[in-house]
């Protein structure tokens, strides 16, 4: 059996968020905070810490300058939460010039793509999960449904009770074309259910959720998930 390794031997840490009263995060593990050059790193920035957010909670969006340790905000959000932030992720293919995240526009769910170099933002009209590796598309759910689905995982601030159902038929997962703003739904959650279905699926949630391209782009997986 393998000895036990001492990894901090002959390294020193390059980098950690300030100790300035906020709390620091990025997302999930499924996305890199790094740029291309791995000198910026995406960051929320959030005025408190140790509950669950709330209506009216704002998490401030930017990047650290890794050379300087200076964070940089470029916008605010209200849509995010602990575990996934805002979706927040540099756009492919290059990684470096442009940012995505979910945001609330006129009462609704939307993203925005900001550009850093040039301070501009283009807002869709569709709040963003999964972004295909060509930069110029797009996967996501309808997160007004979310929020009677998943707490931790779902958004604040927008509560329809027309999605509190145990599914919806306009429901499911949804392509976006980030270059037209089109947005199209793709998968029916109705046809996920169908497949083998069982009792359950009548009087418990049923949602899709955890969406992920492979490296081409030529398919995407997702849970579907009931309780």
């Amino acid at each position: 059996m393998a000895g036990k390794y001492e990894l901090y031997n002959g390294y020193e840490v390059f980098f950690e968020t300030p100790d300035d009263g906020y709390s620091y995060f990025f997302g999930y593990y499924d996305k890199s905070p790094l740029n291309l050059n791995n000198d910026k790193l995406l960051a929320h920035r959030v005025a408190f810490d140790g509950r669950d957010v709330r209506d009216g909670d704002i998490a401030e969006v930017g990047y650290f300058e890794l050379t300087t340790g200076v964070f940089v905000k470029i916008d605010e959000t209200l849509a995010w939460n602990w575990q996934q932030g805002s979706q927040l992720q540099w756009l492919p293919p290059d990684f470096d010039a442009e940012i995505i995240y979910n945001s609330i526009e006129n009462n609704r769910f939307v993203s925005v793509v900001f550009n850093i170099r040039t301070g501009k933002k283009r807002i869709i009209p569709f709040p963003v999960y999964a972004i295909h590796p060509n930069g110029k598309e797009a996967l996501g759910i309808n997160y007004e449904r979310h929020y009677w689905c998943r707490p931790g995982y779902n958004y604040q601030n927008i509560k329809n009770e027309k999605w509190n159902r145990p599914y919806h038929e306009e429901d499911g997962i949804f392509r976006i074309d980030l270059q037209t703003e089109q947005v199209s739904r793709i998968v029916k959650i109705t046809d996920i259910i169908a497949h083998e279905k069982i009792s359950e699926f009548e009087t418990c949630n049923n949602w899709l959720e955890h969406i992920m391209y492979n490296p081409s782009g030529k398919r995407f997986m997702f849970f579907h998930r009931w309780h």
